[in-house]
């Protein structure tokens, strides 16, 4: 079909082209064009001639329209050069603004590839053109990826600087953000202090370094850019005291099996009881603080050996003899990394199992929200004033407006049965201990340590409840919550002049895990105080870290360093 209309606005450059016609079939539009310039420009000497050689025509994929594909039928002329000495005798024609020499591609159907790649690489990108009506290989668009031409940044003022991962726990690289732009403005290839400096003393100007703690980075920055202030990020500087934390409560892990952790949705303000242990201003070691049979809280299913408990326990003895290897190997003098490597744990964990007095005891995950928690408040307290009969409290439930089925709620009653040691078929009332819902969890370290560095006004009431419980449970974690919340304080307020009295404070207490880290603090000091007293920190690089991770995982295995700098750098 032949078409005699002549829509000059769907040509790339209507000044440069004029339009035949158009020729379309279902899925193709074709556009028979000529150039319109009445002389052609020497690409070698620069000299303009109207000696016309011969003509040819070119054909060049342009954008889609309505989703069919667009050919344009180019005819062009090849010229004579008129100049004596130059030494190219006959050049093609040019047409820069439309499409480049050799190209099968308009120019702007090449910028629209470009694009495509940076954004969504080569297999997304592949498949959203599809969609538009363009068919293109993922290594064509990595291709035009590649030869994307680079930005040059100007140096920034204030330099964010953080890692990240090529492969978790192998190899990392490192990313520099313009934290005043919040752009990422290079990509480094690994995290040593040497590439850092030889960057910085190829970029002088920097005022201001915003990093973790890595040693690395600061020995970096203090070479590459002696002039520029050091601003440890706050967050690791939180990060840093929570695992203190962490490992302090877990000296005290039976402690915490007394303050329990309500459901969400449940409601009442009776589920998180104090605990019931006399504090003590000794630290426990670990011969005392090992959990008896009799300490340990009873397990729903503690009357009856299932398959899920037998699997339990088989973990748990391995898991036992594990912890008996490490502090074997620990007391031969064996280093974290050589024992990690002769059993096969990742050195954090070697850590965690040196620091517990007793094995490490893992918590099964929460369980989504129930449609009988709104109720459990009043079958506890039914069954502590207690009715033991199922059928009678599930009625009473259902009056309430209950609609879950009664083997959920049967289930829940089981386990109060068998956390207060009734036996299971019996009906009648007996006066038994009180108890609270055995479903609740218990508090961890890391849960605890989250809650001491929360903000207040941001705790629920429980958390509340829970924080109090920990502060009571023992003199040695009442002295830690409070110096921990001072820190936070001195953070978030940017008390500069308080820090000196805290590390002093600090080091009075004789708590080794706030001396250590206190110790740490002091050691980077100036760049702990900077950031108590400026706004910087790593916020915003941590934003493009994450941006730079979907990077890497939409590219899967081709995203190798070039490629990923280019299309993060890029995409900014």
């Amino acid at each position: 079909m032949v078409s005699q209309q002549k829509p000059s606005h769907l040509l790339p450059d209507p000044q440069c082209l004029h339009l035949h016609f158009l020729e379309t079939d279902t899925t193709t539009i074709t556009a028979v064009v000529s150039t319109t310039a009445e002389e052609g420009v020497c690409p070698q000497c620069r000299h303009r001639t109207d000696k016309v050689h011969s003509r040819y025509m070119r054909t060049l994929a342009d954008l889609p329209w309505m989703g069919c594909a667009v050919r344009l039928q180019l005819h062009v002329r090849r010229f004579f050069c008129t100049n004596a000495a130059c030494q190219r005798q006959i050049f093609t024609e040019r047409v820069p603004s439309i499409v480049a020499p050799y190209a099968r591609r308009t120019t702007r159907l090449s910028e629209v590839f470009e694009v495509m790649g940076l954004a969504l690489g080569g297999e997304a990108g592949t498949r959203l053109l599809a969609a538009l009506g363009l068919v293109t290989s993922p290594t064509t668009l990595i291709r035009f990826v590649h030869a994307a031409s680079e930005a040059e940044p100007s140096t920034p003022r204030v330099l964010g600087v953080d890692d990240f991962a090529f492969r978790r726990g192998k190899t990392y690289g490192t990313i520099l953000v313009d934290l005043e732009k919040r752009i990422p403005i290079e990509l480094l290839p690994d995290r040593e202090a040497k590439t850092l400096e030889t960057w910085l003393a190829g970029h002088p100007g920097v005022e201001i370094v915003s990093r973790d703690r890595a040693g690395a980075y600061a020995e970096g920055a203090t070479k590459g850019a002696p002039q520029a202030i050091q601003v440890a990020d706050r967050f690791h500087l939180f990060l840093n005291l929570g695992d203190a934390l962490e490992k302090l409560l877990a000296f005290h892990q039976e402690l915490l099996q007394t303050i329990r952790i309500p459901p969400d949705t449940a409601a009442g303000d009776g589920t998180a009881p104090m605990p019931d242990t006399q504090a003590s201003s000794e630290r426990p070691t670990p011969s005392d603080a090992a959990p008896t049979d009799e300490s340990l809280p009873d397990h729903p299913l503690s009357k009856g050996q299932t398959l899920k408990q037998q699997a339990g326990e088989q973990r748990l003895a391995r898991r036992t003899a594990r912890y008996e290897e490490i502090q074997r190997l620990h007391q031969q003098g064996w280093t974290m990394s050589a024992i990690a490597e002769q059993v096969g744990m990742h050195r954090d964990t070697v850590a965690k199992y040196l620091t517990s007095p007793t094995v490490p005891r893992y918590q099964a995950r929460p369980s989504r929200a129930s449609v009988l928690d709104p109720f459990k408040p009043h079958l506890l307290t039914r069954w502590n004033e207690g009715c033991h009969t199922g059928t009678e409290l599930i009625k009473e439930i259902e009056m309430q407006g209950y609609t879950g089925g009664r083997t959920v709620a049967f289930r829940f009653i089981a386990q109060l049965r068998q956390a207060q040691g009734v036996p299971p078929k019996k009906r009648t009332n007996v006066a038994t201990k009180t108890i609270t819902d055995p479903t609740t969890r218990k508090l961890t370290p890391r849960r605890g340590a989250g809650l001491i560095l929360s903000r207040s006004d941001q705790l629920k009431e429980h958390e509340q409840k829970q924080l109090q419980a920990l502060r009571t449970a023992h003199t040695t974690i009442e002295t830690a919550v409070t110096l921990a919340q001072e820190f936070a304080t001195i953070l978030r307020e940017r008390q500069a002049d308080r820090l000196e009295p805290w590390l002093e404070e600090a080091k009075r207490s004789q708590i080794p895990e706030l001396v250590s880290f206190a110790a740490g603090i002091r050691r980077d000091y100036q760049a702990v105080k900077a950031a108590a007293t400026l706004p910087w920190s790593n916020g915003p690089v941590e934003a493009q870290v994450q941006k730079l991770k979907c990077v890497k995982r939409q590219m899967f295995g081709r995203a190798k360093f070039p490629l990923l700098r280019k299309r993060v750098l890029r995409r900014a």
